[in-house]
């Protein structure tokens, strides 16, 4: 049987909770909901979705609480089955503080990275290749994790996550750019021309320039977007449907989890 690679992107409202998973490996990236939920609702999406194996890796995009906050509601159990963590290094808020408490309370390894030196001149926030690695099951995985020259603006001190498998790609930015993913992601890539899944930046929100040309040429086949019609920032998909009229596209929004097999 020929192992196959799956990203879910989970229906958590307005919030960024997504997987790339085997039979043999997983990746998480960000566990977190709409900042708003109430811990009632907040425990009912760890339950309905936190399946997590022994060979889970999480890797944090940043620390806004819509991308981090179902960690809070995880057992001292599900904790363990996290066997190691990727992040920015983190605020000092409480939230932040008490997340990574909980890590080493039960001793997940944690790899805090800081911002990259930039190498140009200028107020541009940067994105640099800081960590590969291929998960050599049936299925290749080459993991490629990117970091921010960090910023006052939380969305970009970030960490962004490219994947590629034997026929697809998968682009994770969390709440970063999308002319930032070209310039310093695809357009540093290996050419590839295969199928392009990336979860849509910032829920739908405002995520800096968008090149649709640029977008094209990167055979960008799908979007999906994890967002909430119930959000108070006016996160639509209308700028994005109107960019990309060639891309297949996917929202959430109460709709369900949304499963691909890439």
């Amino acid at each position: 049987m020929i192992n196959i690679a799956i990203l879910t992107v989970y229906d958590v409202g307005h919030g960024n909770y997504n997987s790339i998973s085997t039979d043999d490996d997983q990746i998480l990236f960000d566990l977190g909901a709409g900042k708003h939920l109430n811990k009632c609702e907040l425990n009912t999406h760890v339950s309905n979705y936190f399946h997590s194996s022994d060979k889970s890796l999480l890797i944090i995009s940043h620390w806004d609480v819509d991308h981090i906050n179902l960690i809070l509601a995880l057992s001292n159990n599900q904790i363990r089955l996290i066997k190691a963590v990727i992040a920015p290094i983190p605020p000092s808020t409480s939230t932040c503080k008490r997340i990574i408490k909980r890590f080493n309370d039960e001793s997940v390894e944690l790899f805090l990275i800081s911002p990259i030196n930039k190498l140009l001149k200028g107020v541009e926030v940067e994105l640099g290749l800081v960590y590969t690695y291929s998960f050599l099951g049936k299925e290749p995985i080459d993991l490629y994790i990117y970091r921010s020259s960090g910023s006052s603006n939380k969305n970009l001190d970030s960490i962004v996550t490219y994947v590629e498998t034997n026929n697809n790609r998968i682009l994770l930015t969390g709440d970063n750019h999308y002319n930032k993913a070209i310039k310093y992601v695809l357009d540093k890539s290996k050419g590839l021309s295969t199928p392009l899944y990336t979860v849509v930046p910032h829920h739908g929100g405002e995520a800096g320039k968008i090149d649709s040309l640029s977008w094209k040429s990167h055979s960008l086949y799908k979007l999906i977007c994890s967002r909430s019609d119930s959000n108070k920032y006016n996160h639509t998909l209308h700028s994005v449907l109107n960019k990309f009229p060639w891309c297949v596209v996917e929202e959430t929004n109460g709709t369900g989890s949304k499963i691909n097999v890439v």
